[in-house]
């Protein structure tokens, strides 16, 4: 059951002057959109190109779908692992997403190149995107890390906003059931050919559902149904002083409100972010991209536990940040038929999380504060090689990471304070090698070997929580690394479109989580012998097991392998069908500290996902 998918009617006003043929002219069918050129792959290369398997979801797409938030329109993508459960009735903490099997916050998800993925979680902050406003999302599955750096392990997502067109006013609003609501509105203002501006707000609301079952319920009191609002706005200034110069200026605010099931753990996010990007076309072919922003993010929310009635058992002060910088210089070697690209950026995020730890009585047992900061620098270099000899494309990128964490930790417990301080460094170079050979006019084959690296989130590090067990945060934390392949196929047919990819993926030092290995080391950890311990465990209660409290850890490896088929169908004019299938192994190859999870099948990866759906698109709008 899904509140977002039941819609009882929908009602869009457009104000302001608009023709048919400029709504015509929106956007493209999925199956026409091989000359859109992928920004995500940092050299604007045609759909049809792409080394790496891509996904592009048209403006159109977005129209035709019946999801009001962007993880459910992706999650029918093939390669992407996600839940049914829609982000609003998620945990903030629990907003991640998968590529490839490879686990949570091991893909970067990007908003016109901006980082969308959350500073300190690395999860994705989904509320922030406004629907409205999404001209396309291009989706590129393998390890991205060559060109983007930390995260990019599985794969790159970004999503791409609409330019100002004329000087128009937009509105639309929907309603469903458990009190669904959607509301958009957004104004252009187009001073002349080199000035324009853009001011949007949209706003969702759902009563939500009870994720809980019945039966299951302990405290049918202050158990309550995934309410949750968000609400986005932006203001957006686009610059055209000269033909060679533009620039596009966007500040803006957003917010997330959730139940979280409970009435003594709700989830309350405020975010402002502000960014500038200017490309500037030097002598000939030449250009030169700059993209600079600053993200912010206070996060409140509460933990709760069930004894003779339910109460708040933890509350969390969490502020964090996000500052970062890029510029890339593109150019056409002519004379050697190759493109060629070098870049640099940065990435600061930093943040604190304060946990406050009580009993049912409200006694206080203990605090736990972390304050850390990652500094990323990068350098990378890709060039794109095309054959006059033979219909063969071949591309190398190069890139160089440095990685490097500051953090301190205070614990307070029985009265007994513990401070501790962290300084780290480490770089990777992550190189990838891809090519893409024209079997003929209708047939290409593709394939790509590539090195990636991902760090461990600030929440592995300096967050420690709780909920019905405590998991600690362990500042001593390394980044992982991958390795892997794809080989792909590409067929084109008069009526339809046919991919078919295979790929393996390999990740070294893998984080993950471990039960403490002794009591010992866990009445370490929670300070106390006694019930009384931030843990909420007393190892002299019968049945009570301290042990069970687990602890970041990086240990052993993980594989994830398999094959994507996807394939579009033209029926005819009117009707299309598109489907997918995706078959994944992704299990845990080593574990030094949890040898009984080698060889199963990694949480929340399904190792079979297909989707169909037949699509009706008249020649004119209704």
């Amino acid at each position: 059951m899904q509140a977002h998918a039941n819609k009882l009617f929908y009602v869009a006003l457009v104000l302001g002057h608009m023709t048919p043929t400029d709504l015509l002219a929106e956007s493209k069918p999925a199956d026409q959109l091989d000359d859109v050129f992928v920004s995500a792959s940092r050299s604007q290369t045609k759909l049809e190109d792409m080394h790496l398997s891509t996904t592009v979801i048209s403006r159109e797409d977005i129209k035709n779908s019946p999801a009001q938030t962007v993880d459910q329109l992706l999650k029918n993508i093939p390669g992407i692992n996600l839940t049914d459960v829609p982000f609003y009735a998620t945990h903030p903490t629990g907003q991640s997403i998968s590529m490839r099997g490879l686990g949570n916050a091991r893909a970067l998800v990007l908003l016109d190149g901006i980082p969308l993925t959350d500073a300190f979680y690395g999860t994705v902050q989904w509320h922030k995107v406004q629907m409205s406003q999404i001209e396309r999302i291009e989706v590129v599955r393998g390890a991205g890390a060559n060109l983007w750096g930390n995260l990019a392990l599985g794969g790159v997502i970004n999503i791409v906003t609409k330019g100002v067109g004329q000087n128009i006013s937009n509105a639309a609003a929907s309603y469903g059931s458990q009190n669904t609501s959607t509301v958009s509105a957004s104004k252009d203002i187009v001073f002349n050919e080199q000035y324009k501006m853009r001011l949007a707000v949209d706003h969702f609301n759902t009563d939500g559902y009870m994720l809980t079952p019945p039966s299951q319920i302990l405290d049918k009191t202050h158990t309550v149904a995934s309410a949750a609002s968000t609400i986005n706005g932006s203001a957006t200034a686009y610059l055209a002083p000269s033909s060679d110069l533009k620039s596009v200026v966007r500040l803006g605010w957003h917010e997330l409100h959730e139940t979280n099931n409970s009435t003594f753990a709700p989830n309350d996010q405020y975010n402002w972010d502000l960014s500038a990007s200017v490309t500037k076309t030097l002598d000939g072919s030449a250009k030169l991209d700059a993209t600079a922003w600053k993200q912010n993010t206070d996060f409140e929310t509460r933990s709760s536990k069930y004894a003779v009635a339910s109460y708040t058992s933890t509350l969390y002060a969490n502020p964090y940040n996000d500052v970062g910088a890029s510029m890339v210089l593109s150019d056409q070697l002519k004379s050697l038929n190759t493109g060629i690209e070098i870049g640099t950026d940065y990435r600061k995020v930093g943040g604190s999380n304060l946990s406050t730890n009580m009993d049912a009585a409200g006694t206080l047992n203990g605090t736990n504060f972390g304050d850390g900061s990652h500094n990323f620098y990068g350098i990378f270099t890709q060039a794109k090689w095309h054959s006059q000899a033979m219909p063969l494309d071949v591309t190398l990128s190069l890139r160089e990471d440095i990685w490097q964490n500051n953090g301190t930790t205070t614990d307070t417990k029985l009265g007994n304070t513990t401070t501790n301080s962290y300084d780290t460094q480490k770089s990777m170079l992550n190189p990838n090698l891809s090519s893409r050979y024209m079997l003929s006019e209708s047939a290409a084959i593709r394939g790509a070997a590539y090195r990636g690296f991902h760090a461990p989130g600030l929440n592995n590090m300096y967050r420690t929580f709780g909920g019905s067990t405590t998991t600690f945060s362990n500042p001593n934390l390394t980044p992982e690394t991958l390795t892997g392949f794809e080989f792909g196929l590409d067929f084109k047919a008069s009526h339809s479109t046919t991919k078919v990819t295979l790929f393996k993926n390999t990740i070294n030092d893998l984080i993950t989580t471990r039960y403490f290995s002794s009591t010992a080391e866990a009445q370490a950890k929670c300070g106390s012998t006694t019930a009384t311990n931030i843990c909420g465990y007393d190892p002299n209660q019968p049945g009570a097991n301290l042990s069970q409290n687990k602890i970041y850890t990086n240990a052993g490896k993980a594989q994830s392998k398999g094959i994507e088929l996807e394939n579009i169908f033209n029926i005819n004019q009117f009707w299309s069908l598109n489907s997918n299938a995706v078959l994944t192994n992704s299990r845990i190859l080593e574990s030094s500290t949890e040898p009984t999870s080698v060889g199963k099948q990694i949480g929340r990866i399904s190792p079979l996902t297909a989707f169909a759906g037949l699509t009706w698109q008249p020649n004119s709008r209704l």
